[in-house]
């Protein structure tokens, strides 16, 4: 993939996530974002390689909160 096209997909994948951890840990969108962007979770999104880009929002909040509760997390297996 282009370095545009991901970029693009990173930037719309990232909000929505931070969007739905805002609102479900009930904290601004900055402050979603600022721990969202210092997470493992979000390391991992932002290298095209690992095609976290592929997952859902939902399913990237499910593996950012579990890296909150337990200092790491699994990934998802794709159906």
């Amino acid at each position: 993939m282009d370095n545009n096209r991901f970029i693009l997909i990173l930037s719309s994948v990232a909000s929505q996530t931070i969007k739905e951890l805002s609102i479900r840990h009930r904290i601004s969108e900055l402050d979603a974002a600022r721990s969202f962007y210092k997470s493992k979770v979000y390391k991992m999104l932002e290298d095209e390689k690992t095609k976290f880009w592929h997952f859902s929002y939902m399913s990237l909040c499910m593996m950012y909160d579990e890296e909150q509760e337990k200092g790491a997390f699994s990934i998802p297996e794709e159906t």
